[in-house]
């Protein structure tokens, strides 16, 4: 059970079908060896930057558990990233 709440795949955060690399960003997170002196960074959400109303606004997990995205991919843009 406790596998379970590990992290999550790669989150495809955009509609339509799958882009390669050129056409996206791609954020990824660090996760260090255990008990070593290695920072760690956890995607806990994102908001997109829009120059006219709210943008796009996205969390991850739930407090007190580990399921947050390894790594996230968005439209390239302006993005506020939550670690």
């Amino acid at each position: 059970m406790l596998g379970a709440c590990g992290f999550m795949t790669p989150a495809k955060q955009y509609a339509g079908e799958v882009q390669g690399v050129s056409g996206i960003a791609v954020i990824k997170g660090f996760v260090g060896k255990p008990f070593s002196d290695d920072y760690h960074a956890t995607i806990r959400g994102y908001s997109k930057i829009e120059s006219s109303g709210p943008g796009e606004h996205k969390q991850f997990g739930i407090p007190g558990f580990t399921d947050y995205p390894n790594e996230i991919q968005l439209f390239a843009g302006a993005y506020n990233v939550q670690v």
